[in-house]
């Protein structure tokens, strides 16, 4: 018999479960059962995109919506899609992704979904309504292919700075730009050297920068994040961490800047 188990990575509200087969087939259910997609041959799982989808929901609705290194599951264009966005198009430069995501495209006829490979925008060349993208933030000494999927560069910043910067070019009159972050790498309050985020934006000329949802993330001694917390430290010595029940804990963050 399958079995069925709620799912809720970071404590997310909007209901998501995984459906597991006697083959050992997994997938992901969303829309009480409506929508079942199969997880993808690296067997990619999304916890912190799928943080987005309460976010995401209520604004998305006949919207141009561009996914920015969508992953293996695309779960932001999936998202955008089940919400009635009028256009998604996902971009990522690895192919593989781009594989499993044209295959659930097919397979769910989904007609309204854009897939093609780029370098963040290096080929796009339209605007949008609502970009939004799940970066690597995870403040590593250097970049390589072990860990390109995780490192954010020195500072964890170098992909969020980036973005910021050029999506600006490719958004609508009043549109907006979601990005995940870690509280520790000084998102509205300065954690170290850097400005915070929040400065960075609005000196780039966005309208607004706000932190739109906050997650307790809890790190387990085998986490990426607990193994890179004394290196995290010394880029940004003022952060602050948490304890729940005698385990360390970050704030993974949501942001909102509006052009």
């Amino acid at each position: 018999m399958d079995t069925i188990q709620e799912y809720k990575p970071l404590d997310i509200q909007t209901p998501v479960s995984l459906r597991t087969t006697l083959s050992g087939q997994r997938f992901l259910v969303l829309k009480d059962g409506k929508y079942q997609f199969p997880i993808g041959p690296l067997g990619y799982i999304p916890k912190s995109g799928l943080c987005f989808y309460d976010v995401l929901a209520p604004i998305v609705n006949n919207k141009k919506i561009l996914d920015l290194g969508c992953g293996e599951m695309g779960i932001i264009s999936l998202i955008s899609i089940l919400e009635g966005a009028s256009q998604v198009t996902a971009i990522d430069i690895d192919e593989r992704c781009l594989y499993w995501l044209n295959h659930l495209k097919t397979k769910f006829h989904f007609n309204n979904l854009e897939i093609f490979k780029s370098d963040m925008f290096q080929a796009v060349h339209k605007k949008f309504d609502v970009i939004v993208s799940n970066p690597p933030i995870m403040p590593m000494p250097e970049i390589n292919e072990k860990n390109i999927h995780d490192s954010g560069g020195k500072d964890g910043r170098i992909y969020l700075n980036k973005i910021m910067k050029d999506a600006l070019s490719y958004l609508n009159d009043n549109g907006q730009l979601y990005l995940s972050a870690f509280s520790f790498l000084g998102t509205d309050t300065p954690t170290g050297k850097q400005l915070s985020l929040k400065q960075y934006a609005l000196n780039l000329g966005y309208s607004s920068f706000d932190v739109v949802a906050r997650k307790r993330k809890i790190l387990s001694d085998n986490s990426l994040t607990y193994k890179q917390l004394p290196y995290i430290k010394t880029i940004y010595p003022y952060m602050k961490i948490s304890t729940y029940q005698n385990k360390p804990t970050t704030e993974f963050q949501i942001l909102r800047l509006c052009k």
